[in-house]
């Protein structure tokens, strides 16, 4: 049955499984998908998974149609590729998560020295297949290539692999490949918007100025200003950092104009309306990025944190208890900087 027939307002992106004994491949199954996540986000009718959602799914067996129950979407995306020779192979699947069963095949084959070019050609076939009517905009963000440089197209994947890691050794190595990229390709945004994230979550790098977040993001929007993730960036240093309210929140609604499907913006520009006060607006925010990433345990306590904050009960002493909670929960999340929370809300500027 074509995908045309059935309702889709949901997905998610599995990574991809490699079916040869390449165990470098893991990188390149992560990466593809989350690049094909951030693609896909641009369809406006299409809710999408984010990869903080599916990047447990990397190993070991797995069920589609359970995962997209799980995950409560309509469908899953589930790819397999394979390494022949000097190609790369992959078998992409849309599979219902009512029944199991499989609405859409597709293959696809590319050089090995090509891999950038599977993500453009999965990313418009799935688009076709899901959405009835593509604005202008749309097709126009789905078919912009990042890089033709295929070795920085590699070492970008490798920095979103390791970023997805969201541990302190991770972030630094995802360093490390994102400049990699750049140096093989200096006009490559998405590289730059990675450094960005980086800068974000990694708390204080050696040798790293203080807004070196803000600096990549803005070279990433001079480079390509359709980068929601690069606005995020802006948005987040913008309230965080700088307390311009204001500022943030016109950055944040360029982002999800650009993404809806962007948890990460949800989530900290709920954060940023707290700070301004309008909590009604901050708490459907946070039940966004609770919909569009339902297992984030990250999201859910923050969500929880902006909820007791709308009663107008003392949130420190709970916050605390609840950052603790996570850390105990997921020791490998980098626990040592200060939460969201206590960047836009209880150290926000006097007055």
């Amino acid at each position: 049955q074509h995908p045309a027939a059935v309702p889709i307002k949901s997905i998610a992106v599995l990574p991809f499984r490699s079916l040869g004994a390449n165990g470098g491949d893991e990188y390149l199954g992560l990466g593809i998908a989350d690049a094909l996540i951030t693609r896909l986000g641009h369809i406006r009718e299409i809710s999408i998974r984010p990869t903080s959602a599916i990047q447990k799914y990397a190993a070991g067996d797995r069920d589609p149609g359970a995962i997209g129950r799980e995950l409560n979407v309509d469908a899953v995306l589930d790819c397999r590729m394979q390494r022949s020779g000097d190609r790369i192979r992959v078998t992409a699947q849309l599979v219902s998560a009512k029944d199991g069963a499989a609405l859409w095949t597709a293959s696809f084959d590319e050089k090995d020295t090509e891999s950038f070019a599977l993500e453009d050609s999965i990313s418009s076939q799935v688009a076709l297949a899901i959405a009835s009517n593509l604005s202008i905009d749309e097709k126009n963000l789905l078919a912009k290539l990042g890089t033709r440089n295929n070795e920085a197209y590699q070492s970008y994947l490798k920095g979103r692999y390791f970023w997805s890691k969201r541990t302190r050794e991770g972030v630094l190595k995802a360093v490390e490949y994102f400049q990699e990229a750049i140096r093989l390709d200096p006009i490559y945004a998405q590289a730059y918007a990675g450094l960005a994230d980086c800068y974000l979550v990694g708390g204080a790098i050696p040798g790293t100025p203080a807004d070196s977040a803000k600096i990549a993001a803005l070279k990433a929007l001079e480079l390509d200003d359709t980068l929601a993730e690069a606005h995020t960036s802006v948005a987040y240093y913008e309230g965080a950092v700088d307390w311009n309210w204001s500022g943030a929140e016109a950055e944040f609604e360029r982002a999800l104009a650009l993404n809806p499907s962007y948890s990460t913006a949800h989530h900290w520009h709920a954060y940023n309306l707290a700070a301004m006060g309008r909590l009604d607006k901050a708490i459907a925010e946070i039940t966004r990025a609770q919909e569009l990433d339902p297992l984030s345990l990250i999201i859910n306590t923050d969500a929880g944190h902006i909820l007791y904050l709308a009663s107008g009960l003392r949130i420190g002493a709970w916050a605390n208890a609840t950052h603790r909670s996570v850390c105990i929960q997921r020791p490998s999340l980098n626990c040592s900087k200060p939460s969201v929370s206590t960047l836009m809300i209880d150290r926000r500027k006097p007055g």
